[in-house]
């Protein structure tokens, strides 16, 4: 199993892991664009979809796609909004 390979489980820290069946749970399943399994979909803390893996993949390319979505969820927290809490777009 994918999920038990130390290098996915060790991407795996920084997220908060939900299982769903999408026979039980076809609804959400939908709202996320799940039309099979396995399916992982990496959301920010507004339930925005920032990224997904569709179909079977191994350990070290489900891994580094957790990685860079947990440097992405850092990057979107520590970038300056306005006021409504939108993101200001700043020139680097």
């Amino acid at each position: 199993d994918v999920l038990q390979e130390d290098a996915v489980l060790s991407a795996l820290r920084p997220f908060t892991l939900v299982t769903i069946d999408i026979d039980q749970q076809p609804r959400t399943a939908a709202s996320f664009q799940i039309l099979g399994v396995p399916a992982f979909v990496v959301l920010d803390g507004d339930g925005k979809v920032r990224a997904r893996s569709i179909g079977f993949t191994d350990a070290e390319k489900l891994a580094q796609t957790l990685e860079s979505a947990a440097v992405l969820l850092v990057d979107l927290k520590n970038a300056p909004v306005d006021p409504d809490g939108a993101p200001i777009k700043t020139d680097e």
